[in-house]
């Protein structure tokens, strides 16, 4: 995604009440309730983020703490709707 794609998804979410940024005690921006991760330039968070584990060799991301799963992509991003 663009910076911009990435400017109107965090945007859509916070029109559902998700708070995307917070700020450390020195002033430092991280993600908060949202994360954006770039997988091929970056290999992780735009911003810190301290609840993503990221994998770059496989370009994907999932919460810290819990197993990876199942990878959905473009190839099988329909799957996310059968389990709505």
């Amino acid at each position: 995604m663009s910076p911009q794609d990435v400017s109107c998804v965090v945007d859509f979410w916070e029109g559902y009440v998700l708070i995307p940024f917070g700020k450390t005690a020195d002033g430092v921006t991280f993600w908060k309730d949202m994360c954006a991760v770039e997988a091929m330039m970056i290999g992780g968070a735009t911003l810190p983020c301290d609840w993503i584990e990221v994998c770059s060799q496989e370009r994907c991301a999932w919460k810290r703490g819990s197993d990876k799963g199942e990878i959905i992509g473009r190839w099988n991003q329909n799957k996310l709707d059968l389990k709505a």
